[in-house]
């Protein structure tokens, strides 16, 4: 069987970082690590907040970005990526949809429902993959708290629908080969803060950098950077036993709001 273009690309990517001196080094970081949802724990990744912007537009808030637009059939830039637009069209008054686009070409379609009693929306719809077949997407969240319509803060049911489920590490000397298979998007960073662009296949997002620091040999801090502005930061510690990474990670406006998530070597 031939392995996703994504993957390919990552075995390609090990093996020459292997000829280029990683062969026969071993580390208790190296490896496929497979997230455990049910003993992760997600906090702010979970929501999202829908409210009005200054100029009056709608602003949804997630634990990372802003994103301002209307709903009058326009294409608006989507700071969750360069390149990405998205244009929203009012079908009624629980219903919204959305047209997603990367580079000018559709990636996704999907309407936003809400319930008559108005405490749950659904996002339901398709992805466009690259090789131009479909991929059905379905989110659901729940109200905290009041507001009126769509406007509120939300909570995800499951939020580890959107999140990669494998973390391939490969550390040699002072740089460590972090990424994420699923969507081919990987950096290859020294471990001493440079911040340094990370790669990515058709399903990444474009825009974004990060860097890595050592801060002891079983814990690592990182952030993740969008345009220059870090978005996102957290640290990787390694178990006592070597089978278990815990990646905390937190928005630097919202560190009482840590998301944990832990990851077994596989």
């Amino acid at each position: 069987m031939i392995a996703p273009a994504p993957l390919r690309h990552l075995v390609v990517l090990v093996a020459l970082l292997t000829i280029n001196g990683c062969h026969g080094s071993t580390t208790a970081w190296n490896g496929n690590w497979k997230l455990n949802p049910s003993k992760s724990h997600v906090q702010g990744g979970a929501n999202i907040t829908i409210t009005t912007s200054p100029d009056e537009k709608i602003r949804i808030t997630n634990d990372a970005f802003n994103f301002d637009f209307r709903c009058d059939g326009k294409e608006y830039s989507n700071p969750n990526g360069r390149a990405l637009t998205t244009s929203c069209i009012q079908v009624s008054t629980t219903e919204w949809k959305f047209t997603y686009k990367r580079n000018g070409r559709i990636s996704s379609e999907v309407l936003w429902d809400l319930s008559p009693d108005a405490k749950t929306q659904t996002v339901h719809g398709k992805s466009i993959l690259p090789n131009g077949s479909f991929r059905d997407v379905e989110y659901v969240y729940h109200r905290l708290g009041e507001g009126s319509g769509f406007y509120g803060r939300w909570r995800s049911s499951n939020p580890f629908d959107s999140r990669s489920k494998i973390l391939n590490l490969y550390l040699k000397g002072n740089t460590l080969l972090f990424a994420y298979p699923e969507t081919a998007q990987y950096v290859i960073a020294p471990l001493d803060g440079t911040r340094t662009l990370m790669h990515g296949g058709p399903y990444a997002r474009e825009g974004f950098s990060m860097s890595i620091k050592q801060e002891s040999p079983v814990q690592m801090h990182t952030e993740i950077s969008f345009e220059g502005h870090v978005i996102r930061e957290g640290t990787l510690a390694l178990s006592n036993d070597r089978r278990t990474i815990v990646q905390e990670s937190w928005t630097p406006e919202h560190m009482d709001e840590k998301d944990s998530f832990v990851l077994e070597k596989q």
